[in-house]
C-alpha cells in the first residue's frame, strides 16, 4: 500500500508507470525512483520513470522509447552541434563562489585526470590501433591519431560522420548494439566508449561487441556518467548529466563494473572522473 501510494502522489500522468521492472543484464528489479512527466528536449510527450536499483547502484529508463520519440529527443540544434564539433564555449563565466563549491566536489569525488593520456602512454614504443565506438566528432581519435596505427570510429550520426571524415578519419555509420560490418571482422588494441554506453538501448550487448572487436589481452575503456557523484545525488532527475531520454541507463563504479563482469570481462581500475 505504501508503494502504491508512493506511485499515485507523482500525479496523474506517471499514473500508468509500473512499480518495478526487471534488469536487462541481471536477475535484480529496479523500482521506480524519479518521474519525469515528459523528456525535456521535446516540448510534449509521456511520462517516464528512472528506475533504480540500490543494490545494483543502477538505473534505467522505463518505458523504452520508441525510434521515433528516441530521434525526436536527440532533435535539438546544440546536439547536433556537439557532434559535428562546432559547438560554442558558453560565454558565461562562474563566480568565486561557483568555482569553490565545483572543486570542492572535484575533491570530495576523488575525480581523476582525463582517461585520454592513460591510454597514450600505452601506446609508448608501440603503434595501437583503436576503434572508438559513439565516436561524436572524432575529437578522442584526431587526439591520437598520431600515436597509432589506425583510429577507426563508429557512430550512427551522419553529422558526426562529416565531422570525421573531415579529420581524415576512417569512419563507419553503426551502433555499439550493431557494428558496422567492414568492422565486425576485425580486432583492435583497444575499444573505447566515452560518454556513449548510457545512449544504448541493450548495454550489456555493447560490451560483448566490444568484447568481440578486441585483440586478446587488449583494453576496453568506457567513460559514462556517475550516478553516484554529488552532481547525481544532488540533483537527481534534474541533474544535467541524467539527461534522462538521450540517457537511457544510469550507472556508477559499482554498476559498471557489474556489467563487465556480467559479459565475462574483469574490470581492473574504475576510477571517479571529477563531478562525472
Amino acid at each position: 500500500m505504501a508503494e502504491l501510494q508512493q506511485r499515485l502522489d507523482f500525479g496523474h500522468s506517471a499514473a500508468e508507470l509500473p512499480v518495478s521492472v526487471p534488469c536487462s543484464w541481471s536477475d535484480r528489479l529496479l523500482g521506480l525512483r524519479w518521474v519525469l512527466p515528459k523528456i525535456w528536449t521535446v516540448a510534449y510527450g509521456r511520462a517516464f520513470g528512472i528506475y533504480w536499483s540500490d543494490e545494483l547502484r543502477y538505473g534505467a529508463l522505463h518505458p523504452e522509447p520508441t525510434e521515433d520519440e528516441l530521434a525526436a529527443f536527440y532533435r535539438i540544434e546544440t546536439y547536433d552541434e556537439y557532434l559535428g564539433g562546432t559547438a560554442q564555449k558558453s560565454a558565461f563565466s562562474p563566480g568565486l563562489f561557483s568555482r569553490m563549491i565545483v572543486k570542492i566536489a572535484y575533491l570530495a569525488d576523488r575525480g581523476v585526470d582525463d582517461p585520454i593520456p592513460s591510454i597514450l602512454q600505452m601506446s609508448v614504443g608501440q603503434r595501437l590501433s583503436v576503434c572508438d565506438i559513439g565516436c561524436g566528432s572524432g575529437s578522442f581519435l584526431n587526439t591520437i591519431k598520431s600515436h597509432c596505427a589506425c583510429v577507426v570510429g563508429i557512430d550512427p550520426s551522419e553529422v558526426s560522420g562529416r565531422a570525421v571524415r573531415a579529420r581524415g578519419i576512417e569512419f563507419y555509420p553503426g551502433t555499439a548494439e550493431q557494428l558496422p560490418a567492414a568492422v565486425a571482422t576485425r580486432r583492435f588494441d583497444v575499444v573505447s566508449m566515452f560518454q556513449s554506453l548510457e545512449h544504448c538501448r541493450d548495454p550489456r550487448l555493447s560490451i560483448m561487441n566490444a568484447k568481440g572487436i578486441v585483440k586478446p589481452g587488449g583494453l576496453i575503456v568506457v567513460d559514462v556518467p556517475n550516478m553516484d557523484c554529488l552532481g547525481f545525488r544532488f540533483y537527481r532527475q534534474a541533474w544535467y548529466h541524467t539527461d534522462a531520454g538521450r540517457h537511457l541507463h544510469f550507472f556508477s563504479a559499482r554498476s559498471l563494473g557489474s556489467l563487465f563482469r556480467s559479459a565475462g570481462l574483469v574490470p581492473f581500475k574504475i576510477p571517479p572522473h571529477g563531478l562525472y
